[in-house]
């Protein structure tokens, strides 16, 4: 008998799949790569090569390239001298450097602003620079600020001076991200001004040493800063639609502070921290949302009152302890808010002390239709002093906005006061759709006593707060 045999397939050559893939798809799968590792994979195949000298979003990170001795750093920066020639003409879309420079004498400045130099002329869209142990002043390349394609710059120097451009040079730029560097005078805000025609999006994150800032932009939309060092801020604009300003405590505090604000068409401001000798926003028709958070003596009615004042005309308006603080005098708050859609708070608690000022707020707003409450879930303060309001109390208020409102948030801390907010809400608010409530009791008879005298067909959701975490669910600051 003749034994048969079956023959075996030869075995087929491994496709390289990454290889006929579109230069698109395998651009958008390297740009998820480190540098280093970028690198690796141009080893692999002649096609590899090219993916990696064409990538358009290209990220080198000081930190992840493993140079440690003198003789490396050089080799290193030879290297990427050799890549950027390399590349040749081909297209930068977006291009990110974080790298940290060695004090030891070198053109290591010189060589890592020529990379830049080269992504500018590559068309670069989106430049991300942010240096660390810089020589006291950074000048950028000229080429970064009459660049034509070159639409977002953001620029983090960890203190460092930024030399200003001359205010001749014209750019394209429609964002600009400025964060952590020293300023000596008003020149790059000059330029801002004068040469950033087409500039949408400004934002100043910790500026460091000019006490004084002036912009008056024709197509500016969004205005950002962060800063303890700025005293004077003047900002123009008519189509400005966003401004948020965070300010903190100055040491030592100027004499004059002052805030001026022109912008016609504002719909979202947020203001954060002190608040100012003068202020002039003027009256916001535009406005839609203010968040004001203000952290100040509590004697200052006049200057918070002017600052509600000007955002009277907004549909949602939050407002944090110490501004309702601020506006307390003798429980009596004249505000011009009749308008007023949504209204939110932020409290540390809900105590005997501070009930009578919202409730002096509540009043002032008899078109409410949303009201948001937010507490600290775990407050020092005793619960005998969070809980000396009862359901008479807010019966006798006669708060008109009861029968308008449609939507309650309250997240509640210790104490009863907010359980019987809770309460009086879905006594009387008639026309209510929904509430959530954040709490911290865990007895479901106080939840179906809650629901048990709805007097809406309203839907009430509970949610045991274990602890701060568990409130991360933040409103609508």
């Amino acid at each position: 008998m003749v034994r048969k045999y079956k023959l075996r397939p030869r075995p087929t050559a491994r496709v390289d799949r990454f290889s006929i893939l579109p230069d698109e798809v395998a651009h958008h799968i390297l740009s998820f790569l480190k540098f280093i590792d970028l690198v690796r994979v141009s080893t692999v195949s002649k096609t590899c090569r090219r993916f990696y000298l064409s990538i358009p979003s290209l990220k080198i990170n000081r930190y992840n390239l493993y140079a440690r001795r003198d003789q490396e750093e050089v080799e290193l920066l030879n290297f990427l001298d050799r890549y950027f020639f390399n590349r040749g003409d081909n297209r930068i879309q977006h291009f990110h450097i974080h790298w940290s420079f060695n004090w030891k004498p070198s053109n290591e400045q010189i060589q890592v602003t020529e990379w830049i130099d080269k992504a500018v002329r590559c068309d670069v869209e989106v430049l991300d620079i942010s240096f660390c142990a810089l020589p006291p002043l950074f000048v950028m390349p000229s080429s970064v600020f009459v660049s034509q394609s070159l639409r977002s710059l953001s620029v983090h120097l960890h203190g460092v001076i930024l030399q200003a451009p001359s205010s001749s040079l014209l750019c394209n730029l429609h964002s600009l991200k400025l964060s952590e560097i020293k300023i000596v005078d008003e020149c790059l805000f000059k330029w801002i001004s004068c040469s950033c025609k087409c500039i949408k999006e400004l934002q100043l994150d910790q500026i460091r040493g000019l006490p004084k800032i002036t912009i008056e932009s024709s197509s500016l939309k969004s205005f950002k800063v962060w800063s303890k060092d700025l005293f004077h801020l003047n900002i123009f604009g008519d189509k400005i639609e966003d401004i948020h300003i965070t300010w903190r405590k100055f040491y030592p505090p100027p004499s004059r502070k002052w805030l001026n604000i022109s912008a016609p068409n504002l719909k979202y401001l947020k203001w954060e921290g002190n608040l100012m000798n003068i202020q002039n926003l003027g009256i916001l028709m535009s406005l839609e949302k203010a968040v004001v958070f203000l952290e100040s003596a509590v004697n200052e009615f006049d200057n918070v009152f002017k600052v509600i004042c000007s955002i009277s005309r907004a549909k949602v308006v939050i407002l944090n302890e110490w501004t309702i603080k601020a506006l307390l005098r003798e429980y009596i708050i004249p505000t011009p808010l009749d308008d007023l859609c949504c209204f939110g708070v932020e409290l540390k608690n809900l105590n005997d002390d501070l009930v009578p000022a919202v409730v002096s707020l509540l009043r002032e707003m008899p078109n409410l239709n949303t009201l948001q409450i937010q507490c600290s879930p775990r407050s020092s303060v005793a619960n005998s002093r969070c809980s000396g309001i009862d359901m008479g109390f807010w019966k006798l208020q006669n708060l008109a906005f009861i029968y308008q409102l449609k939507e309650a948030k309250l997240w509640l801390s210790n104490g009863s006061n907010g359980i019987e907010l809770a309460k009086y809400i879905l006594e009387h608010a008639q026309n209510l759709e929904k509430m959530v409530i954040f709490h911290l009791f865990k007895d479901s008879d106080v939840v179906r006593e809650l629901k048990s005298k709805m007097i809406s067909n309203a839907t009430v959701v509970c949610h045991v707060s274990k602890d701060e975490r568990a409130t991360s669910l933040r409103f609508i600051r």
